[in-house]
């Protein structure tokens, strides 16, 4: 059964959406769309509005000049006295407002000083108006239309006025206010209408936009996927898509060029480490050369010695075989040494295998036996009682033990103690080396693993060890820390993982 969605993963996940390249640009084109489409539906709708109110402005003053044909005969009747008086101004009116599809509100004839002489309204008669509507109305010869609101905001009016003269002879004006109510209501029906049609072509729109902005971020999407898919050791790429011959096209071949150079730089980087790695194991072969030739020194001699009383004939036939037995032990011993030097010395490609951590440990400090002893150097080891599988490069690993060993034995005083700890947790290993030398000062700890940094005298050492260290322990996925207190010694930590990735064959310096 699939479980729901928390609030917060949700938002998580729509916050990244917007964060990506694929949501701005759906988030920009559709807030332009949105835009655009708004605009052209308020300008629209400004428009038709404008349409309608001059089409009921037009029909206004067709409506007031047709009437005012009437109005003018029958003034013209009264005065030359065929008809009553004021009778059939009266009946011309309620004919008027009785006619509901015309909307009219008002309708009324004044005489040339603004006095009402025909209403709608039986209560006006008489009245006098002199507000500018008015006086504007009695002072043109044209039909005029005025739109105005009423004071209390309701739906605006349309003020028609139109002169009732023959020649320059005028008797008076007609007014006629027509309602807008019914127009406004249209159009707010056409407002509705065009939203509506607006939101549909808007969703319509950002649709499109979605489909268009997805087809466009795709290759970048599955470009960016293959670049997280880049196998690191050998700088190869998953399958991609074929070639375009857009821009992003020239992005995929310009991702495909720099991961080439990407790689040669690293091949580069690997034969400047590995010859940096073979000068620093000369340089500790040079520490090591007065050590080494005392330990092949003292059984070439006894092998001179026994030589010697052989050609003498000084050695009684019953003792032959044990100055020959002497004599071999002295030459296996010669041959370990030099055994030892050549794998120490030999440059070799990289491998991981299980490793014993405690024996890659004996086998360095077998090549500084000579140095320890003549230091008198104490060295303990605390390893746990069931040994453990390692996976590294023992080569790497030795040379990293050496250099970390070989610099705390130069430090410490004759008489110090050099101690090698070791332990697993969380599928690491840790090995602590720790001598009672005088410590690093504090001012320099953050650079000595830096590289040609170096507090030795010209000659004395190249500045290269701890950095060709770190790079080393980097190679396996490990790091090393170092703690130093001036007069209270130091202690290296080599982290390591106990597995090595699968299918590595050739690591990659995480420098």
């Amino acid at each position: 059964m699939r479980s729901r969605m928390s609030p917060t993963h949700l938002l998580l996940r729509v916050k990244a959406f917007f964060l990506s390249l694929q949501g701005k640009y759906i988030l920009i084109a559709s807030l332009l769309t949105v835009f655009l489409i708004a605009t052209l539906g308020y300008f629209f709708v400004q428009r038709e509005e404008q349409l309608l109110i001059q089409q009921v402005k037009e029909k206004g003053k067709l409506l007031a000049e047709s009437m005012a044909i009437s109005f003018t005969n029958a003034l013209l009747y009264e005065e030359i006295g065929l008809v009553e008086e004021a009778g059939l101004l009266d009946n011309f009116i309620a004919d008027l407002m009785r006619k509901e599809e015309l909307d009219v509100v008002y309708a009324m004839v004044l005489d040339p000083q603004g006095k009402v002489i025909a209403h709608n309204d039986f209560t006006e008669y008489g009245r006098v108006y002199t507000d500018p509507l008015s006086r504007q109305a009695m002072a043109s010869w044209h039909t005029l239309a005025i739109l105005s609101s009423d004071s209390d905001a309701s739906p605006q009016l349309l003020h028609i006025s139109t002169p009732l003269n023959i020649s320059t002879k005028r008797w008076g004006t007609l007014r006629i206010g027509l309602s807008l109510q019914r127009l406004h209501q249209a159009i707010a029906a056409l407002t509705r209408r065009i939203a509506l049609w607006t939101a549909v072509f808007a969703l319509l729109s950002l649709g499109g936009v979605a489909l268009v902005t997805r087809k466009m971020t795709r290759p970048i999407i599955d470009l960016a996927r293959a670049m997280d898919q880049v196998d690191l050791q050998n700088y190869t790429l998953p399958p991609l898509p074929p070639p375009r011959s857009d821009e992003i096209g020239t992005l995929q071949t310009s991702f495909m060029q720099m991961l080439q150079r990407l790689k040669e730089a690293e091949e580069e980087r690997q034969r400047t480490l590995e010859l940096l790695v073979q000068t620093e194991k000369m340089a500790s072969l040079g520490k090591m050369a007065a050590g080494i030739a005392h330990e092949i020194n003292n059984p070439l001699a006894g092998l001179l010695t026994c030589l010697h009383n052989f050609a003498a004939g000084h050695i009684p036939p019953e003792r032959r075989e044990e100055y020959i037995g002497l004599m071999k032990e002295g030459i296996q011993r010669i041959a370990t040494i030099v055994r030892q030097l050549l794998d120490y010395a030999r440059q070799q490609p990289p491998a991981f295998r299980e490793v014993e951590l405690s024996q890659v440990i004996d086998q360095t400090l077998a090549l500084l036996d000579y140095l320890i002893k003549k230091k008198r150097i104490t060295v303990h080891k605390a390893f746990p009682s069931s040994p453990f599988p390692l996976e590294a490069d023992q080569g790497k690993l030795e040379q990293v033990i050496m250099n970390i060993t070989l610099n705390a034995l130069q430090a410490m005083e004759p008489g110090g103690s050099l101690t090698f700890r070791a332990h697993t947790e969380n599928n690491v290993c840790r090995l602590s080396i720790t001598d009672t030398g005088p410590g690093i000062p504090p001012e320099i700890l953050p650079r000595i693993f830096d590289p040609f940094f170096t507090t030795k005298g010209p000659g004395e050492g190249t500045g290269l060890g701890l950095a060709v260290s770190l790079s080393l322990v980097k190679q396996h996925g490990g790091h090393i820390t170092v703690q130093s207190r001036a007069g209270q010694g130091t202690t290296f930590t080599i982290t390591l993982p106990l597995q090595q990735r699968a299918g590595r064959e050739r690591p990659l310096t995480r420098a």
